[in-house]
């Protein structure tokens, strides 16, 4: 009910909605109208293959695909109790599109926000891009710096760097 972004990787389609908090893997079974449908396209014919929740208040914003998994940055709920079910990316193995599973999940709150004087930040990560190089590459976030109850900005504007193989941030 709230499609965010979508990666097209043939013949899966992978989904983050944040309205119900999940990943949804489609498959393409062809063409959607035997007739070549409306202006003759052809269409396509995308049935649901899995979806897998990844939790309440989650709110995932993106996705990117680094070689066999998902990497889905969570902005969490409102408020700052809502925000704690954010404020992190997961890693989900699509290594088997029919059985999508998270395998870790990358914590960034503890993150130095470099808060302005007197503000108390919270990382809610947003975008999220790869840079993917024989050797691996990185996974690159970007987390609001924002206040969880009035949205008001509290620090600079940061990219947070994850290296795929340590996880670390």
């Amino acid at each position: 009910n709230a499609p965010n972004q979508i990666i097209a990787d043939p013949p899966y389609v992978y989904l983050v909605n944040s309205g119900t908090g999940s990943l949804q893997v489609l498959q393409n079974h062809g063409a959607a109208f035997p007739d070549g449908g409306p202006a003759g396209d052809g269409g396509l014919a995308l049935a649901t293959l899995a979806e897998t929740p990844l939790g309440a208040n989650t709110y995932p914003q993106g996705l990117v695909k680094a070689g066999t998994a998902l990497w889905i940055p969570l902005y969490g709920g409102f408020g700052a109790g809502g925000a704690a079910a954010g404020q992190k990316v997961l890693k989900v193995d699509v290594s088997n599109p029919a059985v999508p599973y998270v395998l870790s999940t990358v914590q960034l709150g503890g993150l130095d926000l470099k808060p302005f004087d007197g503000g108390a930040p919270v990382a809610r990560p947003y975008a999220v891009t790869a840079h993917n190089t024989p050797d691996g590459g990185f996974i690159y976030v970007a987390p609001n710096n924002l206040n969880p109850d009035t949205y008001v900005p509290e620090g600079p504007g940061l990219i947070a760097k994850i290296n795929p193989v340590s996880e670390t941030v």
